[in-house]
């Protein structure tokens, strides 16, 4: 990266162009859309929010004496990179749904239709709740329930008018298609199902099911639609974006990479006396050496193998002292390669014996 930022001239090069913007849109809209699917979760916010939380209040600090000092003029047009948020497209929904509640008097809500026992529902009906509670929605409704009548009547008394059903996929397989139908002549405007349709779909559709909530799916859209739902007046939601380059600028040819350390518009320095490319190397470019002195810094290669010392007895007594292994001469300077080792040594002389061995004057 710094090398590319380099090799177009500098930051503030690739800022009068709108490259660094565009580098900086693509990876904000990327972060942006792996907000909305939850994969890259914001703990309070789109994980484990809390509907009755309260707002922090903080005083705000004092101004500084003659107002704040104006920004510095800027010497060419450079498009600003603007200080954004990853909460703020889940903190306008909360912000709708709390604007709901204090002029309704009641926070939107929505009630989990359970089907069998608790546990069969009890996964999805704790992901139902996480999910809604991210746009301000609370969930009712803790009983599961096997006839299609009385999931009928509770929904009446419930007076919601947002409908989700839970449960396992066996009993989707089954129940779903009457339950969505007489969620549906129960009154709910919309119904919405814990999982992922599949094959089911068109008839689940045809049923009465009007979307899915399933792990991936984008909860920033269905959470807006959800609210639509409700009725519930919510402003423009906040998108992690940028503007782009011009289309004039953008057809501007720009300017041809650099060498990293050489100032742009400067020439490229001559090259070194006596330095000589190999035939079909490579030209030498930043980070490589020049083919001359690759070739001088390479170790020369051998005429033939050299064998080295053979002898595993390390001297003992009684063993055959091994002889120094014999060298060769190089190609180009006819000097010996590899230089002289050091032999074995003999048994006449290693381990030293009292022969061999001065004797110390007291």
């Amino acid at each position: 990266m710094f090398q590319e930022l380099e090799g177009r001239g500098g930051l503030v090069a690739s800022l009068r162009d709108g490259w660094f913007q565009e580098k900086i849109a693509a990876t904000r809209q990327a972060r942006a859309r792996d907000v909305a699917t939850r994969r890259l979760p914001l703990t309070g916010v789109s994980e484990f929010p809390q509907l009755d939380e309260r707002p922090v209040a903080r005083p705000r600090p004092a101004p500084p004496p003659g107002g704040p000092p104006a920004p510095a003029p800027l010497q060419d047009a450079i498009t600003p990179l603007a200080a954004v948020r990853l909460a703020e497209p889940f903190e306008a929904l909360r912000d709708a749904a709390d604007r709901h509640h204090a002029a309704t008097g009641a926070r939107p809500r929505a009630f989990l239709a359970n089907l069998g026992s608790l546990a069969q529902f009890s996964a999805r009906a704790a992901f139902t709740r996480n999910l809604l509670a991210a746009g301000g929605i609370a969930a009712e409704g803790e009983d599961g329930y096997d006839d299609p009548a009385a999931l009928a009547a509770a929904l009446r008394a419930s007076g919601c008018r947002l409908a989700v059903i839970c449960s396992t996929d066996e009993l989707y397989a089954e129940r779903l298609p009457a339950a969505a139908a007489a969620l549906k002549g129960a009154g709910a405007a919309t119904v919405v199902v814990a999982g992922r349709m599949g094959e089911d779909e068109a008839a689940w559709r045809a049923a009465g099911v009007d979307r899915a909530i399933y792990l991936g799916c984008d909860v920033l859209e269905t959470l807006g639609a959800l609210l639509d739902g409700l009725e519930v007046q919510r402003g423009r939601t906040p998108f992690h974006r940028i503007p782009l380059r011009s289309g004039a600028a953008r057809r501007a040819p720009r300017p041809p990479p650099r060498e990293p350390g050489r100032p742009p518009g400067a020439a490229p320095p001559p090259q070194r006396a006596g330095a000589t490319a190999r035939a079909g190397a490579p030209a030498a470019g930043p980070g490589r050496r020049p083919a001359a002195r690759r070739a001088a810094g390479r170790r020369p290669p051998c005429a033939a193998p050299t064998p080295r010392c053979t002898s595993t007895s390390r001297g003992r007594s009684g063993s055959t002292p091994a002889s120094p292994p014999p060298r060769s001469p190089t190609r180009s300077t006819g000097a010996t390669w590899p230089p002289a080792r050091r032999a074995c040594r003999s048994p006449s002389t290693w381990p030293p014996t009292a022969a061999t061995t001065p004797t110390t004057r007291a």
